[in-house]
């Protein structure tokens, strides 16, 4: 049940999160994660009896990663304005994503059509 939330929860933040121009770079990225996961866990790669330990370790290294990040990522901003209506707490996060006042102003008018 957890990878099935990790698997879903986590694209759809990063693509929340990132801006416009990025989006598709950042699902391919995602993708292709999965898919080296996948060809490790062959027979030919990681999958046999003799490595499955070193295989389930190696998946211990993002998952520590993202824990230990996690503190510092914001609140989805378009969550905060949408479906909290808290706009002041939004324009923080995505000013602190972004880094400029105009393009964050002009993606929560956006948003906000």
């Amino acid at each position: 049940m957890f990878i099935g939330l990790g698997m879903s929860m986590n694209p759809l933040y990063i693509q929340e999160v990132s801006p416009n121009n990025l989006k598709g770079a950042v699902a391919t990225t995602n993708t292709l994660g999965i898919l080296v996961g996948m060809l490790l866990s062959m027979e030919t790669a990681l999958g046999t009896r003799d490595q499955w330990d070193l295989m389930l370790c190696l998946s211990l290294i993002p998952a520590l990663l993202q824990y230990l990040l996690m503190p510092f990522c914001p609140e989805s901003p378009r969550y905060l304005l949408l479906t909290r209506g808290q706009e002041a707490k939004a324009e923080s996060a995505l000013l602190r994503l972004r880094g400029d006042q105009d393009m964050v102003r002009e993606e929560m008018r956006r948003w906000r059509r």
